[in-house]
């Protein structure tokens, strides 16, 4: 595999799992993984040299966000009257 691939395949790797940790609902997971993967990007970007299309991580992150924010707003409600 070369380098290239190597990078394309990595940046794969770190979308697919915060995929799976928010599907799963593991939100704090997830938001480790998006940390984790915006420092390796950041590192790819300064050290290496790559220029690394971030749009696919972002996307996941946006979806993250907001599964996590009506998780949240559904946990804080008030129950109904009669429940």
């Amino acid at each position: 595999m070369t380098r290239i691939h190597t990078v394309m395949y990595s940046c794969f790797v770190w979308r697919r799992l915060l995929h799976m940790r928010n599907c799963n609902c593991r939100y704090a997971d997830a938001e480790e993984t998006m940390r984790a993967a915006e420092s390796w990007v950041a590192r790819l970007e300064k050290d290496a040299g790559h220029m690394v299309n971030k749009a696919t991580l972002y996307s996941e992150v946006c979806a993250l966000l907001f599964a996590k924010s009506l998780y949240d707003e559904v946990r804080n409600m008030e129950p109904c009257e009669g429940d």
